[in-house]
């Protein structure tokens, strides 16, 4: 499917040659994909062959990426953001004020899930803070505006940065065991709702569903106190 060359020649095949790789770079991290697969993705877990078999299939994949961004993190070109600091307290709820114009702008290349043949959009990152608080505009081309999650079809708009202090990079996959990382998430229908002061919910498209009275509906997110389901509800 990727090819004899790794250059996804197949259908929807991710290229091999061309990195970063999302579950890390070295032979360790692509036998970890291999055996355990990548959730929502056409790269299913291999079970059917050896472990041996997976380590060389390992190596072989970590041979064929020669870009740069699959090199060792310590030699990989690294985007640097540079952070405006602010005279006094830093209150911005405004994604359009003029203050964001006055922010250093950093446009970063992104890495589509899906190998689509078409160019990948870019994103580009502001910054602001005042000592102690510090906020982040993110911004990309999107052809379309996605807030609802109401039909299993249904994807809203979201983005999430993750965070990390260190000296090594973390695994992009939600850090690793030995590295811990903060993850800040984004979603556009969470916002919708927050903006709306109420939610959708399936009963919006399938009016004549039945309610389960005996089942507590979202027990978990009350019980952890989810502001987004606290809001809501």
């Amino acid at each position: 499917m990727h090819g004899t060359e790794g250059k996804g020649n197949g259908r929807g095949a991710r290229d091999l040659t061309t990195g970063p790789f999302k579950g890390g770079s070295t032979a360790r991290d692509i036998y970890l994909r291999i055996s355990t697969g990548m959730e929502g993705t056409a790269m299913r877990a291999v079970t059917n062959t050896s472990e041996k078999d997976r380590w060389n299939l390992a190596y072989f994949v970590e041979s064929l990426c020669k870009a740069q961004s699959c090199k060792d993190p310590a030699t990989s070109p690294k985007y640097i953001l540079f952070s405006k600091r602010l005279s006094k307290r830093l209150q911005v709820d405004d994604p359009y004020t003029k203050l964001w114009d006055t922010a250093p702008k950093l446009t970063v290349k992104t890495s589509s899930l899906w190998n689509t043949g078409a160019l990948d959009p870019e994103l580009t990152i502001r910054s602001i803070h005042d000592g102690n608080s510090i906020a982040f505009l993110l911004e990309w081309p999107d052809a379309t505006r996605d807030v609802q999650t109401v039909r299993p079809e249904e994807f809203a708009d979201s983005v999430a940065m993750q965070i990390s202090a260190g000296p090594s990079t973390p695994s992009l996959a939600m850090g690793s065991q030995d590295i811990a990382v903060t993850i800040w998430h984004w979603k556009a229908d969470w916002q919708e709702q927050l903006d709306q002061g109420s939610r959708r919910s399936p009963k919006d498209v399938h009016p004549w569903m039945i309610d389960e009275q005996n089942q507590p509906q979202h027990l978990a997110a009350l019980q952890s106190s989810n502001l987004i389901y606290v809001n809501s509800a």
